[in-house]
């Protein structure tokens, strides 16, 4: 919810507004779902293929330029927004999260340590290691969805473009958002 909102303020990307917060406890976990305002229209995933071809020119350009507000915002310390540091959520993360980092240097660290455990694994079950590339960490933390896909995307019954689902958004180096990308269409595609 802090960075959706902390988008809306600070770019011209569209974002829902949220409208409630529900709590429940299921009897084992403790739940929140924010409820937000409903934008009449189509995900990217149900309307891209019946779309002209300058519909999704103007499209693409949109995200361009959404793109370029979201990396304008940037932080020195990783993670989603909050007054600390927070756990890491996303497709870069193993499934409970990860962190919270309070640097850079620690993110990077983290990493490095996943793609060293990688290679012992791989040696220790005696076949080759693969090819990992290491962290790059020599571009800026910046805001991230880290989770932008046809999915996540809506084409608004005005034309106007929209985009929801930002609960694994935050500061991270600007190659996240295409490599969550990538990785998501390596699980869909």
């Amino acid at each position: 919810m802090r960075a959706a909102n902390f988008v809306s303020e600070h770019t011209t990307i569209l974002t829902p507004r949220w409208q409630r917060l529900v709590k429940f406890n299921d009897g084992v976990y403790d739940h929140t779902i924010i409820l937000r305002r409903y934008i009449p229209g189509r995900t990217l995933a149900q309307c891209w293929d019946t779309l002209g071809f300058w519909m999704q020119f103007r499209v693409a350009l949109t995200m361009r330029f959404y793109i370029y507000q979201l990396r304008s915002l940037t932080s020195s310390v990783p993670g989603p927004l909050g007054v600390k540091p927070q756990k890491c959520w996303g497709h870069h993360f193993i499934e409970g999260g990860e962190g919270p980092f309070s640097t850079y240097g620690e993110l990077s660290e983290y990493y490095a340590a996943r793609l060293e455990s990688t290679r012992r694994r791989a040696e220790a079950m005696k076949k080759p290691a693969p090819d990992l590339t290491p962290f790059d960490n020599s571009t800026p933390l910046v805001m991230t969805h880290h989770d932008l896909n046809e999915r996540n995307i809506i084409l608004g019954d005005d034309n106007r473009l929209w985009i929801i689902d930002w609960q694994h958004a935050g500061y991270y180096p600007e190659w996240f958002e295409y490599s969550a990308l990538m990785i998501w269409f390596g699980q869909y595609f």
